[in-house]
């Protein structure tokens, strides 16, 4: 496994496409609630970096509070991403 996954909304040249208007550095499984919180929130994240340690989101921060909640929710199931590196 990567040390780094970088999720980023705008092509790069070998990273696979997760979602639509998302790449990713190493192919990975999302849930569909995460595929779609990316998809609707795409305007604001710049980048997602999932490492053994943490997940963290680059972004405008420019959200209103129902919106984080979602992004959270995004988070939290991205740590399972995270805890796979940690092996």
């Amino acid at each position: 496994m990567p040390e780094v996954i970088w999720l980023l909304p705008y092509e790069v040249w070998k990273y696979q496409v997760v979602g639509e208007g998302w790449w990713s550095s190493d192919a990975i499984s999302l849930e569909e609630s995460s595929i779609k919180t990316l998809e609707k929130y795409g305007a604001i994240l710049k980048a997602i970096k999932i490492t053994p340690e943490s997940v963290s989101l680059y972004w405008n921060e420019a959200a209103d509070e129902q919106e984080l909640e979602e992004l959270a929710k995004m988070i939290f199931s991205l740590t399972e991403i995270s805890s796979v590196l940690n092996k």
